[in-house]
């Protein structure tokens, strides 16, 4: 059986394998004139930069490329390009699918990404209570190196994964002290604030601070860190700082009393505050002594000294 081939300078005659002048100009000619017709009604391509734009704002709203890409037309590479600002034009329904993509709040495309604020102040947390990083990586979907560039606060984002795993193991951990002296030691000298210092509620806050003292914030909280040893944070120092600039014009003398009754209304409620805590540990938590007063970084007999303090300003009350 034989073929009959279409004559030379036909597109059928390329489409069969023939590569002479006429049958090439012929699938030129065709394929011009399928681009014209399909870029009739509008331009071949467009200015990229408002979907630049848009895919930046996008981004630093903490939605990922993926998320885009499932919610467009466009491909990841073109996504990542526009995130780079690399892109100058667009096919106009891709650049349309773009601009028209605005997820709400709650949409997947935000879901992979959340502040770190929390995470890292969990990880701070439980390193200060002794936990190590690389052992607490152990239990997260991270490396050891992603978990220590979160606690050290090199990124602001973390992923949802990893901070749901981190609030997991602080649940699991904030009230069980870990075995490593060194970054408990650690831990205290870069200021990290251990598990005592955050309310579960506010931890993920941005706005809340670490309340090392129970007087955070004011002069009285600065004596406090000192009495407790504990590094003086910025709001206690700002405090004490002002106190010492309103009573300044005081001569000598009455300066260092007026520094004296601060010094011992602190004590005084640093030890209400022992006695109050050691209180909900033994009564409501149901700690001995021994266990309340290793909690609270105090000794046996100092704890019971409070409590009996305690004790006695209720019997006198009543």
């Amino acid at each position: 059986m034989t073929t009959t081939l279409p004559p030379h300078g036909e597109r059928a005659r390329y489409l069969r394998g023939c590569r002479c002048t006429p049958c090439r100009t012929a699938q030129a000619r065709y394929c011009k004139q399928y681009d014209l017709n399909r870029h009739r009604n509008g331009p071949r391509r467009v200015d990229a930069a408002p979907a630049t734009r848009h895919v930046q704002a996008l981004l630093a709203a903490n939605c990922t490329i993926t998320g885009i890409v499932n919610g467009t037309r466009a491909s990841n590479r073109t996504i990542t390009a526009l995130a780079a600002g690399t892109t100058t034009t667009l096919l106009p329904e891709t650049a349309r699918s773009i601009l028209a993509f605005n997820p709400e709040p709650n949409h997947p495309a935000y879901g992979h990404w959340v502040d770190a604020t929390g995470t890292v102040r969990r990880l701070r947390a439980l390193a200060a209570i002794g936990h190590p990083l690389s052992s607490l990586a152990q239990h997260l979907p991270a490396s050891p190196a992603g978990i220590v560039h979160i606690a050290a606060g090199m990124r602001t984002n973390a992923s949802k994964p990893i901070a749901d795993a981190v609030a997991d193991l602080y649940t699991r951990l904030a009230t069980q002290p870990g075995p490593s002296t060194i970054t408990r030691r650690r831990a205290h000298k870069a200021g990290w604030p251990g598990p005592d210092c955050w309310d579960d509620d506010t931890i993920d806050d941005p706005a809340t601070h670490p309340e090392w003292t129970g007087g955070c914030g004011t002069d009285r909280g600065w004596w406090l860190h000192r009495s407790n040893h504990i590094p003086v944070c910025p709001r206690c120092k700002a405090a004490h700082d002002e106190w010492k600039a309103q009573h300044r014009h005081l001569p000598l003398a009455k300066y260092n009393a007026a520094l004296a009754r601060a010094r011992a209304a602190a004590g005084a409620y640093r030890g209400l505050a022992i006695a109050e805590d050691g209180l909900e540990l033994i009564q409501q938590q149901g700690y001995t002594i021994e266990l309340a007063a290793a909690r609270l970084g105090v000794s046996r007999d100092h704890l019971q000294a409070e409590l009996g303090r305690r004790r006695e300003q209720l019997q006198e009350a009543a």
